[in-house]
């Protein structure tokens, strides 16, 4: 049996649609468990009207703790040999449960991953990523294909996977506001010996409605160095190349120097204490290292690396004072 684990918090115009494509999947041995994280609005009343209509759902109730946390609820309650993630605003293609158990089955894999389709809708219309070919890997061995993932957003999300819940050691962490799906892929992958990839998009992330603009988030730089210190650790311990290390720094060093600039301009800190922010950060281990591995592509951003790397943090400091007239970014 596959456990589908859904974390529910004030979707009620959504999680209707989303709890409709699980029960429509191909493959029927499977429970459906709803977490509702502390819902405040009607979404508990609609999964309870599918609840009434198939035996197959379960509906958890807990205190609002958070996407990880309700996540970490299901693992506990689920009573599957495999598990399996859907955000409640999203939808999954009929066939996708059992694509994924047909090739954990076929290739005897610990996973499989598929690809998914980011619905922007508007003039912007639709993104497919998906793994770039169908095939079967070890940990070890799947340097390129780790690579292609990062890339493309498929191994940051745990909802475009089947897992083998015995294989799971680690839940999710309740640490941090964002990248738990990534800290807990590459937990999980240590754990593993084999990956199946399945090069179709089977699930649908509904991104309508969220802004196209990033707000500043005060502990974003602190959880971009925890997750490019995760990535180098797994890297180091589990692949034989350092191609992702390469790929992921671009990544982190190119969200520091937003952040940093950030940091310069968050007013609820006095001049002197953002510039000592921002210079400790410049001395970071994680931040030197990933400065040191990256490549990066646009020439105002290798211009401040460089300036990280060399920890020349006056320079820095007088490009961000100047950054309206130098277009940095």
């Amino acid at each position: 049996m596959i456990s589908i684990i859904v974390p529910v918090y004030n979707r009620e115009n959504k999680v209707g649609s989303c709890i409709a494509s699980i029960l429509n999947q191909t493959y029927t041995d499977l429970e459906l468990i709803l977490v509702d994280d502390g819902s405040t609005d009607n979404s508990v009343a609609v999964c309870e009207e599918y609840a009434k209509q198939d035996k197959r759902i379960r509906i958890i109730q807990k205190e609002n703790g958070g996407v990880s946390s309700a996540r970490n609820c299901g693992i506990k309650e689920a009573r599957g040999e495999y598990l399996q993630f859907v955000d409640s605003d999203d939808t999954i293609d009929k066939e996708m449960t059992q694509k994924l158990y047909e090739a954990v089955q076929k290739n005897e894999a610990d996973e499989a991953i598929c690809g998914f389709r980011e619905i922007h809708g508007g003039t912007r219309g639709d993104v497919i990523r998906i793994p770039q070919k169908e095939c079967v890997t070890t940990v070890a061995k799947m340097e390129s294909e780790i690579e292609h993932l990062i890339l493309n957003c498929l191994l940051q999300s745990c909802c475009n996977k089947l897992y083998k819940k015995e294989k799971i050691k680690e839940f999710f962490s309740t640490e941090y506001t964002y990248g738990e799906d990534l800290l807990f892929n590459l937990a999980y992958l240590r754990k593993i010996e084999t990956i199946a990839f399945v090069p179709k998009a089977y699930y649908e992330y509904d991104c309508r409605g969220e802004s196209i603009t990033s707000s500043y988030r005060e502990d974003e730089i602190e959880i971009r160095i925890h997750l490019m210190r995760e990535v180098f650790a797994f890297s180091e311990a589990c692949l034989e190349g350092t191609q992702v290390m390469r790929e992921f720094a671009d990544k982190t060093m190119r969200a520091v120097i937003y952040s940093l600039f950030d940091i310069y301009q968050d007013e609820r800190f006095s001049k002197s204490e953002r510039k000592q922010k921002i210079l400790g950060y410049l001395k970071n281990q994680t931040v030197q290292k990933a400065s040191g591995v990256c490549q990066l592509g646009n020439r105002q951003q290798r211009f401040c690396n460089r300036l990280i790397q060399k920890q020349q943090g006056g320079f820095l400091l007088f490009l961000f004072a100047l950054k309206e007239k130098l277009h940095l970014y």
